[in-house]
């Protein structure tokens, strides 16, 4: 679920504009993200250039665009495997929405690539297979969905979570 108004006056009162995707943007995302939280997010809430919040950074379409074009890492893995990079964090990781669920996630670039996704357990390196469910299982939940997460904005409690996730990484 999605506030057109709260997420419209996060970005107006940073002095950008609200934009909505063009018909090849959205066919370009919705096409692999069919999700209605997603959909409606791109139809009428996207920045018309990057909003600085603090450690986190709201992209535009434009930028939403390179995180997932070929050659970019890890945001065409993320986007393959249903997750759109909406944010990124002043340490450069990423914060994608779900299609599966809708929560939002924050994606530490450095371990997801096309071939493995790795970790550190606390005594050695370990690779995973990359689908959903192990990328999920290494992407951290930041905001139960997009609501909550510029609820979070809104409050300035998005700035802590980033600092805190960004340091652990």
């Amino acid at each position: 679920m999605i506030n057109s108004e709260q997420i419209g006056r996060v970005i107006t009162s940073r002095g950008k504009k609200v934009v909505q995707a063009s018909d090849q943007q959205l066919a370009l995302f919705l096409n692999v993200l069919n999700n209605p939280d997603i959909g409606e997010y791109l139809q009428g809430c996207t920045p018309n250039e990057l909003v600085e919040l603090g450690e986190l950074s709201l992209h535009p379409i434009d930028r939403i665009e390179g995180e997932i074009a070929e050659g970019a890492r890890p945001g065409p893995t993320i986007f393959r495997l249903g997750h759109l990079p909406i944010a990124s964090t002043i340490g450069g990781e990423l914060l994608c929405v779900s299609k599966e669920d809708g929560k939002v996630r924050w994606a530490d670039g450095s371990y997801i690539c096309d071939q493995y996704i790795c970790y550190f357990d606390g005594t050695r390196l370990q690779e995973l297979a990359v689908t959903e469910e192990n990328l999920v299982r290494r992407m951290l939940v930041v905001a139960e969905d997009l609501l909550e997460l510029f609820e979070l904005v809104e409050s300035g409690e998005i700035n802590q979570i980033v600092i805190d996730l960004d340091l652990a990484d």
